[in-house]
C-alpha cells in the first residue's frame, strides 16, 4: 500500500538501493529516515503510534513512494494518513525539513520483545536542469532525482497486565480516559421517547473495547430503549485518542425528578500502572406531564 503517490513525467534518476539509513556520508549533509514509536516501553494491550519521519536538507520533494511494507510481525496493525507539511529542525548543527511519510497504529496483543521493522521508502526531488534544444535553443526543464531509504529497526517490550487488583468489570482498554453524559435541551415528556448522551474519551484505544453498561444508570421509572455509537481516533500531542460517544433513547414513565447515572468504565492506566475507574456525574432530569393540559392548545375556525 504507497503512502504518497509520486507522479513522474519527465524522470532523470540517480537510483540508490535501499540501504540502512544514516545522518551523514562523508561531509555532505543528506536526507535520512528515522522510525519511531511513542512508548518503547508498554504494556500488553497497549495501542501505539508507529511513525516514519524523512529528514532532508532539501525542501524541494515531488513525491514520495513506498518501495517495500514495514514488517510489524503478529502485530495488528492499521496505517493512518501520513503529514504533508514539511518542518524545519535542526539536527547535531544542520538545518534539516521534516516530514512524517508513514504512519501505523499497532496493537501490542501479547507480551514480550517485539521488533518492529523498517520498510523503504523511494523519495523524489524536483530539480532544475540546463538543456539545448535544438529548435527552442538553451533552457531548463523540471526533472525527478530518486533515492531510496530505508527505515531503521525499533524494538518495542510489552510488559503483561498485572494480575493484582484486576477488577471484575475490566473492560479491558488501556489508557487514561473519563465518562461524561449529557442531556439535550428541552422538555422532557411522560411516555414520549427522550434521548441523552453518553461519552467516553481519552488516550488510548477504544476501537475494540466493549462500550460501558449504561443500562444500569437507568432505574424505575426510566426505561432504556435503545443506544447507537459512534467511535474515532486522533493523534494529540504525539498521542493516540480515542472517543466512543453513545446515543441512548429511554421513555420516563411518569412525572417527576430523576437521576441517571452514574456510568462507570473500567480501565487500566499504563503512566500510573494500576487498574482505574472513570466515573460520570448523576445527572438529575425533570420530567413533564403527558397529560392534554401540556399539550398545544386546540384551534377554533370560524365557520
Amino acid at each position: 500500500m504507497k503512502s504518497v503517490a509520486l507522479r513522474i513525467l519527465t524522470i532523470i534518476v540517480f537510483l540508490a538501493p535501499c540501504f540502512a539509513s544514516g545522518k551523514s556520508r562523508g561531509k555532505k549533509t543528506v536526507p535520512f529516515i528515522e522510525a519511531s514509536v511513542n512508548h518503547e516501553k508498554a504494556v500488553e494491550g497497549e495501542r501505539l503510534i508507529y511513525e516514519v519521519t524523512l529528514f532532508t536538507p532539501d525542501a524541494s520533494i515531488a513525491g514520495i513512494e513506498l518501495v517495500s511494507e514495514p514488517d510489524f510481525g503478529k502485530l495488528a496493525r492499521r496505517r493512518s494518513a501520513a503529514d504533508i507539511r514539511l518542518s524545519e529542525t535542526e539536527r547535531n548543527g544542520e538545518k534539516y525539513y521534516s516530514v512524517v511519510i508513514d504512519r501505523f497504529f499497532l496493537g501490542l496483543e501479547e507480551e514480550g520483545k517485539h521488533t518492529l521493522k523498517g520498510g523503504c521508502y523511494r523519495i523524489g526531488y524536483n530539480r532544475q536542469v540546463a538543456v539545448n534544444d535544438p529548435f527552442w535553443g538553451p533552457g531548463y526543464v523540471n526533472r525527478v532525482e530518486v533515492e531510496e531509504l530505508s527505515a531503521p529497526d525499533v524494538t518495542v517490550k510489552a510488559s503483561p497486565l498485572p494480575e493484582k487488583g484486576r477488577p471484575d468489570n475490566f473492560s479491558g482498554a488501556v489508557g487514561n480516559f473519563n465518562v461524561t453524559v449529557s442531556v439535550p435541551s428541552g422538555e422532557i415528556i411522560a411516555g414520549e421517547e427522550a434521548y441523552l448522551v453518553v461519552t467516553l474519551s481519552g488516550d488510548g484505544d477504544l476501537s475494540g473495547v466493549a462500550p460501558p453498561d449504561v443500562r444500569q444508570a437507568f432505574a424505575k421509572p426510566l426505561q432504556f430503549k435503545s443506544m447507537t455509537e459512534n467511535r474515532n481516533e486522533y493523534i494529540s500531542k504525539g498521542e493516540l485518542g480515542s472517543e466512543l460517544e453513545m446515543e441512548c433513547v429511554f421513555v420516563a414513565e411518569k412525572e417527576g425528578t430523576f437521576t441517571i447515572g452514574p456510568i462507570s468504565f473500567s480501565y487500566f492506566n499504563p503512566r500510573t500502572r494500576r487498574y482505574e475507574q472513570a466515573e460520570s456525574t448523576p445527572v438529575t432530569i425533570e420530567v413533564e406531564s403527558g397529560s392534554a393540559s401540556k399539550s398545544s392548545p386546540p384551534v377554533y375556525i370560524e365557520i
